[in-house]
């Protein structure tokens, strides 16, 4: 596809995130339902990934202005998210620990949602419009060279078994890697479709174990059954196990000895 096509379809998919980020955000607030929080959060990650394509091919983009308003929405919801997980793993290693902290984080996030709906809605708007000028003369072959430098991060990270931050960290890589190779077009992919099936089992075995790793940290200094307690580090031994096969399935299918 010749760089005109590739940027009307790089500012469909823009606009797209855009649409559904100003409409979950108060679906959420009005109705409070898990999967819609679920949905935008994946909104906001997907035109992140846009924005770091942005940045990577105009040096003069402002990545940070950009995402400052979605990091802050992104972090409240966060929050949020941390209790309803909280709550499900609670009943799932049958932990009762009384501590109220991450329910008070929650409420106190959602207020803050709430009461600054208005004045966030109008800076992403702003966000929205300002960036529109940026998409522009985009061709198929910069996308094509952000996914290879991108995958050779990623490589270089697996290949050292990366734990804790650094995990977490090359999960949100390989998110971009999903999300960007489905707008890259042609016959011969960047990314084969294997690939991205493997980077997406990967990615969600990361997020899981990064679930069960933060739910088991919030339990410092409390008190938890014994039992409780091992079934949650067994957990958080088979989701690495998991992630571990996964990443060798992965690395083997790029191609790395």
């Amino acid at each position: 596809m010749d760089s005109d096509g590739f940027t009307a379809g790089l500012k469909h998919y823009h606009r797209q995130r855009w649409r559904n980020i100003l409409r979950l955000l108060p679906l959420y607030l009005q109705k409070q339902k898990a999967e819609d929080l679920h949905r935008l959060r994946v909104e906001i990650k997907k035109l992140t990934a846009i924005y770091h394509l942005l940045a990577y091919i105009h040096p003069a983009f402002s990545i940070q202005e950009s995402l400052k308003q979605l990091d802050k929405i992104f972090k409240l919801s966060g929050k949020i998210r941390d209790r309803l997980n909280a709550k499900a793993f609670e009943k799932k290693f049958g932990v009762k620990t009384g501590n109220d902290k991450l329910k008070h984080k929650a409420q106190k996030a959602t207020r803050k949602l709430n009461s600054g709906y208005n004045e966030h809605t109008a800076l992403l708007k702003a966000v929205r419009k300002r960036n529109n000028a940026w998409l522009t003369n985009i061709k198929t072959t910069q996308l094509q060279s952000y996914l290879t430098t991108t995958k050779q991060q990623v490589i270089t990270l697996l290949k050292a078994n990366p734990e804790g931050k650094k995990l977490h960290e090359c999960r949100k890589m390989l998110k971009e890697l999903m999300y960007l190779s489905a707008l890259e077009t042609g016959r011969k992919k960047t990314i084969s479709q294997r690939e991205v099936q493997l980077i997406d089992h990967l990615q969600d075995m990361i997020g899981c174990w990064h679930d069960v790793d933060k739910f088991k940290r919030s339990l410092q200094n409390q008190y938890v059954k014994e039992q409780s307690y091992k079934s949650i580090i067994a957990e958080e031994k088979r989701l690495l196990a998991q992630v571990k096969k996964y990443a060798n399935a992965y690395l083997q299918k790029a191609g790395v000895n």
